[in-house]
């Protein structure tokens, strides 16, 4: 049995601290794993939204009431990942994460920036960065670049790996019983 363990987040946009498990504040390095996907919330689920599973269920409460998106920046302020390695291989698009249509990519994706690669994510599944809160908010904090002239794309070019994921506002194949989409 593990023991909570508290870490701070220096100059909080929405949280001081974060609840999570000792083994996380022991680390010597964190590392992101996330499937390429698209969220019913965020637009897509990538490396820096990913950490919330690094903290307990409390906290996760907490932050959508506060501000997911400044939250996630504010989580990865304090836990400060060192790399990510984005699962492209069998990515999600539609109305995920419960929800999506599994889309054969092919692809791997590695960054120690986090900002930087889930703006290459992004932009292979057809969204511009901007339009990923979470990408915006990490960047606006200086936790890397969105800026896609600043980042160095080594092996297959965008271009060419590039496909337009269906959003989850888009994907009409979930049927709710009394359930009406004001806003997209």
């Amino acid at each position: 049995r593990e023991l909570q363990a508290t870490i701070p987040v220096p100059d909080g946009y929405v949280m001081n601290a974060f609840s999570t498990w000792q083994l996380v504040k022991d680390a010597d390095v964190i590392i992101s794993v996330p499937v390429l996907k698209t969220h019913d919330q965020a637009e897509m689920t990538l490396s820096l939204k990913n950490l919330k599973g690094l903290i307990n269920d409390k906290d996760k409460k907490e932050l959508h009431k506060r501000g997911v998106f400044k939250g996630i920046a504010d989580l990865a302020a304090a836990v400060r990942p060192r790399l990510t390695v984005i699962d492209g291989l069998i990515g999600q698009e539609g109305l995920g994460p419960l929800y999506g249509i599994p889309v054969r990519m092919g692809l791997l994706l590695a960054s120690r920036d986090l900002v930087a690669a889930d703006t290459v994510a992004s932009l292979i599944a057809g969204f511009q960065p901007e339009e990923v809160n979470v990408t915006v908010f990490a960047a606006q904090r200086g936790l890397g670049t969105m800026n896609i002239n600043e980042i160095d794309v080594v092996g297959e070019p965008i271009a060419s790996v590039k496909r337009r994921f269906l959003r989850s506002s888009e994907d009409t194949r979930v049927e709710v019983d009394d359930f009406r989409l004001l806003h997209a």
